[in-house]
């Protein structure tokens, strides 16, 4: 079944009717470096890191997935009722994705270790730009959520890559449309590294990352 002539889209479809036309996630010319492996079964560190705890906007990382060459997480972001302003669309003003959102609506998340620091605010760590093996990058790779008028609810999946390995490694968020400035919490880089030392192939002869 075709969804149109452009070979750079992707269908969402649904029994007995075309629903739409979606990006694809993964372009032709994609950096190895953009996705983490799916021919590997990560180790896995128990943790729920909190990143920021106020009265009415809370928001934790956990579900920590270690491999080889980086590392994939859950963020959850939640929100009293009336917390989170409509943006001129009549939607959430609220973003975690620089490519569709203004500044003032990005709820930025952030990583530092052993000097370097990225987020998702940056341009840099948009798929299809080239960066350097050591470089450190952080994007987003699925979720969602919304706010129905009783509170607002997102989880989204992160891939951070290269694995931190040394130090501590920081992990925070600000949000300048919900008035909430940076915000951290920090955990020891070697829970990862142990963890993905336990990483293993999933089929005969794939590599371990």
């Amino acid at each position: 079944m075709s969804c149109g002539r452009a070979v750079d889209q992707a269908c969402l479809v649904r029994p007995g009717r075309l629903y739409g036309k979606i990006p694809r996630m993964m372009p032709a010319d994609e950096d190895p470096r953009d996705f983490p492996p799916r021919s590997v079964m990560p180790g896995l560190v128990h943790e729920r890191l909190i990143v920021l705890s106020r009265p009415t906007v809370a928001a934790w990382i956990e579900s920590f997935r270690a491999f080889p060459q980086g590392l994939e997480f859950d963020l959850f972001v939640a929100t009293a009722p009336e917390v989170v302003a409509r943006n001129e669309y009549g939607g959430s003003a609220i973003e975690f994705d620089r490519r569709g959102s203004n500044d003032e609506d990005l709820f930025e998340l952030g990583v530092s270790t052993a000097g370097q620091e990225t987020s998702n605010a940056s341009k840099a760590t948009w798929p299809g730009r080239r960066m350097e093996p050591t470089e450190l990058l952080l994007r987003p790779q699925s979720g969602g959520g919304g706010d129905a008028g009783i509170g607002g609810y997102w989880r989204m999946t992160w891939w951070l890559t290269p694995l931190p390995t040394t130090g501590q490694v920081e992990f925070w968020c600000r949000w300048k449309s919900g008035e909430i400035p940076r915000s951290a919490a920090v955990i020891d880089a070697t829970r990862f590294t142990r963890a993905a030392d336990s990483a293993s192939p999933l089929w005969t002869g794939s590599p371990p990352g």
